[in-house]
């Protein structure tokens, strides 16, 4: 009918870029596709037309949109030139009546085009604005839209299948019935990147791993139209317009803006802060916020997730008519730098000790001698250069140490010639689980090799970081001079441990799994300090050189026979002190936390003894890169760094004494005050006992005299205390406490304290007298209730200036210090003692723990023959996770390869676990879970191969995944190694499992390998040229034999010369339950 082709007219015109003849379609019974049309010949001629020109994006969407882009330029040009936001009834109703007040619905438009005078701009204005809001579509998010037309196909469906009509052109219909939430969900969020679209393709990935229902509804709201997602119009001048043009800026961070008492953000960046810090939407939309008091810890909930957070702070100043406050980009929160570095240098807390561990950059380079990793720490300013390493111990470096994003990956020749490294980023999984970001960088980028080459991939990688870190607005920006390479490898020092790969790792507890118990929590106390666990496991998982290691040994050993007690040592976070430092952000606190680390590590050095103390300050040379010469001259710059920060900071930071000058009114004298203490906490509590008095004399001074004229005006004026004109306010005060009358009058308590709004009131003014009158609160509304007068208010003004002053002042001399600190340069001997205690900090916690645990140090062979494979001596060897007097213990006596068999569940797998780890402790110059007089060579690769697992990502079945380990131990591994396999080949058939497992055990033993080789595959103890090599010990789990039959037998888990080819799994079977019957069929 004529109605209904109108009807549809109208939604062509209006709706959400629909096809009208889709429309049709849907209304008749017919079904849509989403680029077909499902009985397309059915549609009547007049609407065919419309099909044509109208199909997915439309012409008349796109005709739409030019003309109201044309209106919008016309309404401009009446209204002045300025924009006006025809959404806002305020703007409109200014631009065409003259006030704010007159409504702007459809209605008043039509009549004021009718009513106006003809041929005004606001008769003109009127209609234009009432043609855009006919032209303008009701905007839908592409969620919505793809919603509707989920829901128009399951109509069409429902309507028009039948068994007379067939289901031609079905393939591509979105059923509700056929596709789950979640694929619904995905879907919503992948059309956000189709086509053209404002949203940077980083947010993909994490919009589609969102797991909070709230953040997944609030997806529903995001269009492609704006950077944030947040598809609403918005005026030039407004904060919203505003927020979306930093995320122009910004389009890879999140967008946090001050505004009043909130941090804000909008569209998808509020979704992030809903999914990952909790918050709760504002008003159901995609906008979230928190408290200013909030903003570090809701920053704690992003970083470590990988996120970074662009933070913008109002200044307090207004701009343009509609008195828009200015903001300023105060700091870019990073996994990186985690610290909010804005408005700390009054804070009392000891914030740092509570923050997240602050990620390195890194770049990764493919050199012909292998892989060059290197760390940038922006945090600490310092570099770390990992040289000849293989994939696999990249990517256990990675695992153990997440990196920033992004990773710099400079490829070699050859895989840049392919256009791709084969089988994706070596050191990075098939699917990127991780969610890492990799930069490649082609080799043309690699400037010619003109220096020292450590110094020279350090020199590379920097000037890539240092373009991510120096922004455009940042004020300070660095430069390499400022970064210091620190665990440089020295050159002639011998055999070197090298860094583990994520197999061995993973077997000896160094990366998470829920089965291996972690080292770390045996090697420190469950109480040690982040810190201290941090460089334990990363000596660990990168042992240090045998020089450093030695002298790890020597203090650990010497802390144990120490009989006087040591300085106690607190571990802190240098990076995060050192940033505060850099960027004039250091408290008072802060700074007595430097000062307690500048004095322990004198008191320290004095008391280890000069050789003790020659071996820590060796430690603390190589973890920190900076040339120490001597005990004398570190304790020298200790000394002048300590006396400068104690001639600035108050005393009471640094030795816990409460200064006796606060509250400095006299009110605060006797039991019962003028002025409520909380008021002179509220104004002098952010402020005072900072720092040295005689450095703020004169502010202290004023804040005093301010402090007394308030207290004598509440006293005359709330009180009706006589007043005495010729006396200064001080000696009045004096005279009225020394007077009878002060009991009578402080015994009535007639001054409240308002603490929004930081006012000092009565509520007697009838009892008092005249020249009292009602205040306004802060939001301008008169207080019922409270009074005051015009003397007091005057008082109290003057003393809150005064306070200001001195804030203004402390908080300027803090700053002052921070910078003398880096222009004296004390910043390295700071940096020493911070490194020293830590150092301190996790040689005492190890040296205690192993002394209650029963551990012994284990003596290491530096000086191997180069013809020698590697042997080790350790006696009376038990499980770290163990404790002593519960275990079996065994004597590791081996120089060669062992062929060890066993019964299931007899404890093989554990003696390997717990030799590698004993082994591995010892090389970092831990104690290890052994007797006294244990002693083993400096190997230079440990290697653990265990029981192997499936690993879809990456199409690897668990004999793949055994094989790939395998070939990198062999190309890798060699005389002074030590190797330790686990049930090798048991992923295949038994035939061709056992001719590989023999074929990789004498090739181990013709390359000199040392250590373990297990299995049950009981076929190779019969093949001649294994048992018959001199290299190899045949070795077995014992197990008591009480009787004839298997299941009288017990293990023992004791280890003993010999073969076992029963492996017990009937025995094992029935231990776990497996049924009788079961069991019986398995006999026969």
């Amino acid at each position: 009918s004529l109605v209904t082709m109108m009807m549809l007219l109208r939604l062509g015109a209006t709706g959400p870029r629909r096809s009208v003849a889709a429309y049709y379609v849907s209304s008749t019974g017919r079904y849509r596709t989403r680029n077909s049309i499902i009985g397309a010949n059915s549609i009547p001629p007049f609407l065919r037309f419309l099909s044509a020109s109208t199909s997915d994006e439309g012409h008349i969407a796109s005709d739409s949109e030019q003309k109201l882009e044309q209106l919008r330029k016309e309404i401009e040009a009446l209204n002045g030139g300025n924009s006006l936001n025809v959404q806002s009834p305020k703007q409109l109703s200014r631009a065409i009546f003259g006030d704010d007040t007159t409504p702007v619905n459809k209605k008043a438009l039509i009549k004021a085009v009718k009513e106006l005078s003809h041929d005004t701009d606001q008769q003109r204005l009127a209609a234009l604005v009432l043609q855009y809001k006919e032209l303008r579509p009701r905007r839908m998010s592409p969620s919505q839209d793809y919603s509707l037309r989920q829901v128009e196909a399951k109509e069409a469906l429902d309507k028009g299948m039948s068994e007379d009509r067939p289901n031609e052109g079905l393939d591509d219909v979105f059923c509700v019935d056929e596709m789950t939430e979640a694929e619904a969900y995905r879907k919503n969020v992948e059309h956000l990147f189709v086509g053209e679209t404002k949203i940077h393709e980083y947010w993909k990935k994490h919009l589609l791993n969102l797991s909070r229902p709230s953040a997944q509804d609030l997806v529903k709201q995001l269009a492609k139209t704006c950077p944030m997602g947040f598809d609403k119009e918005a005026s030039p001048t407004t904060f919203l317009h505003w927020c979306r043009k930093q995320k122009q800026k910004n389009p890879r961070c999140i967008v946090f803006a001050r505004c009043g008492d909130f941090y804000e953000s909008f569209g998808l960046d509020a979704i992030l802060l809903v999914e990952h810090a909790g918050l709760n939407p504002m008003g159901g939309k995609a906008r979230a916020g928190c408290p200013k008091y909030n903003i570090q810890s809701t920053l704690d909930r992003l970083t470590p997730e990988g996120f970074s957070v662009v933070v913008y702070e109002e200044s307090g100043e207004e701009q343009g008519k509609n008195k828009l406050k200015k903001r300023f980009l105060s700091d870019v929160v990073s996994p990186a730098m985690p610290t909010y570095m804005f408005n700390l240098v009054l804070s009392e807390d000891s914030q740092h000790d509570q923050h997240h561990y602050c990620r390195p950059y890194v770049g990764i380079l493919s050199l012909a001698k292998g892989y060059t990793v290197v760390e940038v720490f922006v945090d600490d300013l310092a570099v770390r250069v990992h040289q000849r390493l293989t994939i696999q111990a990249i990517a256990c470096h990675l695992l153990a140490n997440p990196p920033a994003d992004p990773i710099w990956y400079l490829q070699n020749q050859q895989e840049y010639n392919k256009g791709t490294v084969p089988g994706g980023i070596p050191f990075v999984s098939r699917d990127n689980k991780e969610g890492r970001e990799v930069k490649r960088l082609s080799p043309s980028d690699l400037p010619p090799v003109s220096q020292d080459e450590t110094e020279w991939a350090m020199s590379f990688v920097l000037r890539h970081v240092l373009k991510v870190l120096n922004h455009d607005e940042e004020s300070n920006p660095l430069i390499e001079k400022d970064f210091r390479l620190t665990q440089r490898q020295p050159e002639g020092v011998g055999l070197m441990t090298r860094p583990l790969h994520s197999e061995t790792a993973k077997q000896v507890g160094l990366l998470s799994d829920k089965a291996i118990p972690s080292l770390v929590a045996s090697v420190l106390s469950p109480t040690a300090p982040a810190a201290s666990k941090r460089l334990a496991h990363k000596w660990l998982l990168s042992p240090p050189p045998s020089h450093i290691a030695s002298s790890i040994s020597y203090i650990v050993q010497h802390v144990q026979e120490e009989t006087n007690a040591l300085p106690s040592t607190k571990a802190r976070p240098s990076g995060v002190l050192l940033q505060l430092l850099r960027k004039s952000q250091a408290s008072a606190t802060v700074f007595g936390d430097i000062r307690a680390s500048l004095r322990t590590t004198t008191d320290l050095v004095s008391a280890l003894g000069e050789e003790a103390a020659s071996h820590l300050l060796q430690i603390v040379a190589f973890e920190t890169g900076l040339p120490l010469r001597n005990t004398e001259s570190l304790l020298i710059a200790c000394e002048k760094a300590a006396s400068l920060i104690e001639n600035v900071i108050a005393a009471r930071i640094y030795d816990g004494k409460a200064d006796d000058d606060f509250p400095t009114g006299t009110s605060c004298e006797g039991e019962k005050p003028i002025i409520p203490l909380s008021f002179f906490q509220k104004n002098e509590g952010n402020w005072r006992h900072r720092i040295n008095p005689d450095l703020v004399k004169d502010e202290y001074a004023k804040v005093e005299r301010a402090a007394a004229t308030l207290e004598r005006a509440i006293l005359e004026d709330f009180f009706g205390w006589e007043r005495n004109e010729g006396l200064d306010d001080r000696t009045a005060l004096d005279i009225f406490r020394e007077g009878k009358e002060s009991e009578k009058f402080l015994g009535e308590k007639k001054v409240l304290y308002d603490v929004f709004d930081n006012n000092l009131l009565t509520k007697e003014r009838q009892k008092i007298g005249e020249g009292f009158y009602q205040p306004k609160d802060r939001n301008n509304r008169a207080m019922k209730g409270r009074h005051t007068t015009k003397r007091v208010e005057d008082a109290l003004a003057a003393y809150v200036r005064s306070c200001e002053e001195a804030r203004k002042r402390v908080e300027s001399v803090l700053r002052e210090l921070s910078k003398r600190i880096h222009d004296e340069r004390h910043i390295s001997a700071i940096v020493c003692a911070l490194h020293a205690n830590t150092i301190m900090s996790t040689v005492l916690n190890h040296a205690t723990r192993a002394k209650q645990l029963g551990w012994s140090g284990v003596s290491v062979n530096d000086s191997v023959a180069k013809e020698d494979s590697c042997k080790l001596l350790l006696k009376d060897l038990w499980p770290y996770w163990l404790e002593r007097h519960f275990s079996v213990q065994n004597t590791i006596d081996m120089e060669g390869m062992w062929l060890l068999t066993a019964p299931n569940m007899a404890g093989k797998s554990t003696i390997m676990r717990a030799t590698a780890a004993a082994a591995l402790l010892s090389a970092c110059g831990f104690c290890a879970p052994v007797g006294r007089g244990s002693h083993i060579d400096r190997f230079d690769h440990l290697n653990v191969r265990g029981a192997s697992s499936d690993i879809p990502a990456e199409d690897k079945s668990a004999f793949g995944a055994e094989m790939a380990d395998v070939a990198v131990l062999l190309k890798t591994c060699g005389m002074h190694s030590l190797v330790f396999v686990d049930e090798l080949g048991r992923g295949t058939s038994p035939g061709d499992g056992a001719g590989l497992a023999a074929a990789i055990l004498e090739e181990m033993l013709n390359k000199g390998m040392t250590g373990v080789f297990a299995t049950h595959l009981h076929s190779i103890l019969d093949v001649d040229d294994i048992k018959t090599h001199e290299r190899l010990t045949i070795k077995r789990m014992a197990f008591d034999q009480q009787g004839d039959s298997d299941e009288d037998a017990s293990w023992t888990y004791k280890l003993e010369d010999g073969e076992c080819r029963d492996s017990l799994a009937l025995v094992t079977a029935k231990h776990f339950g497996v049924p009788e019957k079961v069991l019986d069929r398995a006999k026969v």
